[in-house]
């Protein structure tokens, strides 16, 4: 890099999208002379215009000024690529976004994925009314839909109608104070009334119709669709196929759409892990030899992972250790989706342990520039991301 100069203007605005080019202007071969991003902040607009004399590992600004190093998250003036990288879809999981006070990272997040420029694109979201109702932010996802398969990008959109983590800790009043209905109930509670008791069945269907709008737009814009009716179920066999049923007769008819089972078999006694027919597998781990199925999805979620910037965070793993499992996920045709417990608000500092908090207590921060980097890097190091 020959040089970084900073130029702030006096213009006051709130942060929305932030720097985020800089990783890839770093990341192409074909070069970049004379590139000029923006970055808003608390202080106004800032410009910066990077010339690059070399290209390759994005290389962090480090404290070149203490104007960038303070900016949390980035977005270029002009998000167009040079080329879409071709390969199986990678993304980001995003299960809080669609929470009010996470609406500002799932931007960030979205344009970092735009600036990754695969063409198959990733991301999921938690839709059962964990992190607001449907009608709170069904536009708002499909803002996010409508960026995410601009510019001949394929999106395969992954939607939980349901939460088992938070049925395993169905006694924690402060956590769900705020929860849908259905989050409430017990695993028990959960397995014998969707089974039998109309009032569960219709509440799990009528979350589902309440979506109809967003499947449809989602459809239409291109998108890759696939639901699964819990996140992490607490269910055995029978009663996930009474779900699966109940999910079929709920969607809407003129949306094709796949479901995948998020089988949590060891997580609470009772659990199955089996599949009716025409159902994929949603696998969470982060451990390549667990990877054994095709055609579904794979992600880290409940495995933290810690970037290199962060040196107060406990968690073991870094990303170079979750490249085998989302080589493995990606070589088998699953989907792969990064999953961050701090951008989920799940913080993990030195004197805190992975807790549940309230969403509505939660602080769902913006990628900082050098995590922005390192995932740019993580979804583009793959070699089967062409």
């Amino acid at each position: 890099m020959r040089g970084l100069h900073v130029v702030t203007f006096s213009l006051k605005r709130s942060p929305i999208q932030l720097l985020l080019a800089l990783a890839l202007c770093l990341v192409t071969t074909s070069g970049c002379d004379e590139e000029v991003f923006i970055a808003s902040n608390q202080e106004g607009l800032t410009a910066v215009a990077v010339t690059t004399e070399q290209q390759g590992t994005v290389e962090s600004a480090g404290d070149s000024s203490s104007s960038v190093s303070a900016i949390s998250s980035f977005s270029r003036i002009y998000p167009e690529c040079d080329r879409l990288r071709i390969g199986p879809p990678q993304g980001i999981s995003c299960l809080q976004c669609t929470h009010a006070n996470a609406r500002e990272q799932a931007d960030a997040l979205t344009d970092l994925l735009l600036e990754s420029c695969l063409r198959n694109i990733s991301v999921s979201y938690l839709v059962d009314g964990s992190f607001g109702a449907a009608s709170e932010f069904e536009d708002f996802l499909k803002g996010q839909i409508e960026k995410l398969t601009t510019g001949d990008r394929s999106l395969f959109l992954y939607l939980y109608f349901g939460n088992g983590p938070w049925q395993r800790r169905s006694r924690n009043g402060k956590l769900l104070q705020d929860a849908p209905y259905l989050a409430t109930l017990s695993p028990r509670e959960f397995r014998a009334g969707i089974t039998s008791d109309f009032d569960v069945q219709y509440e799990y269907q009528k979350s589902i119709v309440e979506l109809h709008s967003l499947l449809r737009y989602a459809s239409a814009r291109g998108s890759q669709l696939a639901v699964i009716p819990m996140l992490e179920d607490n269910l055995d066999d029978q009663s996930f196929e009474t779900l699966y049923e109940l999910t079929l007769d709920a969607l809407p008819l003129d949306v094709p759409v796949s479901i995948l089972r998020s089988a949590c078999s060891g997580c609470f006694p009772g659990n199955d892990d089996g599949l009716p027919d025409g159902v994929g597998r949603d696998i969470h781990t982060a451990n390549a030899s667990s990877v054994r199925e095709r055609d579904g999805l794979v992600t880290n979620d409940g495995t933290p992972f810690r970037f290199a910037s962060d040196t107060e965070n406990i968690a073991k793993l870094t990303l170079s250790d979750l490249a085998p499992v989302r080589d493995r996920a990606l070589s088998q045709n699953n989907a792969f989706l990064l999953w961050s417990a701090r951008y989920q608000g799940l913080d993990r500092g030195p004197n805190r342990r992975n807790e549940m908090v309230n969403p509505n207590n939660r602080i769902f921060p913006l990628p900082t520039a050098d995590e922005a980097i390192e995932i740019i890097n993580f979804l583009n190091s793959s070699d089967l991301a062409k």
